[in-house]
């Protein structure tokens, strides 16, 4: 019993804590783990799990994730044989390493966490969702005169160089880590709500938060999600629903990116952003192509690095103004941040058409389930968290990105349980 109680304060702990994401830690060797306190409880919970599972001599694990690890090692070890043991200095095998542990510790969240005290998870999804406004309220509003401490080195690591960018940052890194979690804890907060009208609150302040925020992407993905409930309150079927809205998200967001370089003294800067972002998915797809099983957790960095220059090709073929390719081009020569901008391209460059297929079958029966048992909420933020995923959102460290899945997860086994009790 004690050891189910401690549990239960870590799960707490851990969802509180989750607004904190821009934190001293990134400078301990936790690094990017660091980017939030909730990897604490989070770390602590594994070690109880581990611990309970050898006292028990319990080795067993569902035969998904076996299946799982066996891939993923083979087609790393594949990829680093392929590329070199080591490039620019960087360990492809100890970069593969790290990333598979960032992995395990996402899918523990989703698959691992026990979910089952709802007044516990709902009172702590509350308490995340007022610590995330509190943040915006003292950091960006300066309220309460507590700016300097939210601003200090425990609080944030990453400056703002930008002054004319007065959109929020909260306790996170940047506008485009704020609006999922306000969006993400908002709609949590509603559908733990038993009282009708406090659903309908916290779904307007998700919704005016987000659109406050400025994020495009957050802005974007918000848009996605109301046109997808107008689509099932219309009684549309749920495929024609997830059909039109993944036709309609590519275009709605290169749009809004293509559109921005026509406006004065943001053109630079939009017309790089659109360069990288454009670039990257371009990469990935050449990866995909020449690599259709992928190339594992370690070698990302020099086939980026491969295909770099055709990407770069390629993307200016495709737009009708010159495109920056500043930022780019940095990862020729420092390949530390290089990424395809979206964990969902980033995943696509692990692990190929594997990982297409399974992630989309996997994404639709959940969204199916949840469409049926009727959780409009969790459906929404649910999608919402899979468009980011998809568009602007490329870290393992951002935890309340994962947070409603693995709730949904839950919540999906527990109707099969009582309904296969019944």
């Amino acid at each position: 019993m004690p050891m189910r109680d401690a549990r239960q304060w870590l799960i707490f702990s851990f969802i509180c804590l989750m607004p904190f994401q821009d934190t001293i830690l990134q400078i301990t060797p936790l690094q990017r783990l660091g980017s939030s306190f909730a990897v604490l409880p989070l770390m602590l919970l594994i070690f109880l799990e581990i611990a309970q599972r050898l006292i028990r001599l319990d080795l067993v694990f569902p035969r998904f994730l076996v299946v799982m690890a066996v891939y993923a090692v083979l087609i790393s070890l594949m990829g680093i044989v392929v590329f070199g043991p080591g490039t620019g200095g960087l360990g492809l095998a100890w970069q593969a390493v790290k990333l598979a542990i960032d992995s395990m510790l996402v899918l523990y969240v989703i698959f691992g966490i026990d979910y089952s005290d709802r007044r516990l998870v709902g009172l702590a999804v509350q308490i995340a969702f007022f610590i995330t406004i509190m943040g915006i309220l003292v950091n960006d509003f300066t309220i309460f005169g507590l700016s300097g401490l939210t601003n200090s080195a425990v609080f944030h690591q990453t400056i703002v160089l930008d002054v004319y960018d007065n959109r929020w940052r909260g306790l996170t890194k940047e506008p485009s880590v704020l609006a999922p979690l306000l969006m993400g804890m908002g709609l949590l907060c509603a559908h733990f709500a038993v009282e009708g009208w406090m659903k309908k609150t916290y779904w307007f302040l998700a919704l005016i938060l987000t659109a406050l925020g400025g994020s495009k992407g957050g802005i974007i993905c918000m848009l996605l999600i109301l046109l997808f409930i107008f689509m099932l309150r219309a009684k549309a079927s749920l495929l024609q629903a997830v059909a039109l809205v993944l036709l309609i998200s590519p275009i709605a967001y290169l749009a809004v990116n293509f559109l921005l370089p026509q406006f004065g003294a943001d053109a630079l800067r939009a017309s790089n952003s659109i360069a990288t972002r454009l670039t990257m998915q371009i990469v990935a797809g050449l990866i995909l192509i020449h690599y259709p099983l992928g190339i594992g957790f370690g070698a990302m960095f020099p086939a980026i690095g491969k295909f770099l220059s055709q990407g770069m090709s390629v993307a200016q073929s495709l737009v009708p103004f010159p495109l920056s390719f500043e930022e780019v081009t940095q990862y020729l020569t420092d390949p530390q941040d290089a990424g395809a901008k979206s964990l969902a391209a980033n995943f696509v460059i692990y692990f190929g058409f594997p990982f297409v297929i399974c992630a989309f079958i996997a994404c639709f029966r959940l969204t199916r389930q949840l469409y049926r048992l009727g959780f409009v909420a969790l459906l929404a933020c649910v999608l919402f968290m899979l468009f980011q995923l998809c568009t602007s959102v490329d870290s393992l460290a951002y935890y309340n990105i994962y947070l409603p899945f693995g709730i949904a997860v839950y919540e999906i086994r527990r109707h099969a349980n009582s309904t296969g009790n019944a």
